[in-house]
């Protein structure tokens, strides 16, 4: 929650999360203009 709160409103960035429980993973892409985006995961 803290990441997804620090980066919000950033510009090109956007963060979700997925998987439940010990899974759960915070997936952060970077967005360029259009709909093409590059996934990173941590």
């Amino acid at each position: 929650m803290i990441i997804h709160t620090f980066l919000e409103g950033k510009p090109n960035i956007k963060t979700e999360s997925v998987g439940m429980g010990k899974e759960r993973r915070l997936v952060v892409k970077y967005v360029e203009s259009g709909d093409e985006e590059k996934e990173e995961k941590f």
